[in-house]
């Protein structure tokens, strides 16, 4: 996989459509609208710069480093979003998610 361009950027696009559901989760005010519409006109400023994050080129090194910030950004939003919800984040989840997606996306 580490090496697969088409695989890491399916990766790249089911990771981003899972923050922005994230997201839109939290602060989707709209009951109408695409969530591009919904992203733009509810996700905080400083939220979109993460989602940004996902557009990077079509290079391996690229993604292996956007993808790397990527994951670490989308852990930060949950956990605030569970801190927000009152819910416990599960932080041993995460964890061996992003150690697993490390060694398996190794330069």
């Amino acid at each position: 996989m580490h090496k697969d361009l088409v695989k890491l950027k399916n990766i790249s696009e089911i990771i981003f459509h899972a923050h922005v559901d994230l997201l839109l989760s939290h602060y989707d005010t709209m009951d109408w609208g695409a969530w591009e519409t919904k992203v733009k006109y509810c996700v905080p400023e400083e939220k979109q710069e993460h989602l940004k994050k996902y557009f990077f080129p079509a290079d391996i090194s690229s993604i292996q480093t956007a993808m790397r910030e990527c994951i670490i950004l989308f852990k930060n939003d949950a956990e605030e979003i569970c801190n927000e919800k009152g819910t416990n984040y599960p932080e041993s989840i995460s964890q061996k998610i992003i150690s697993y997606f490390n060694k398996n996306v190794a330069d």
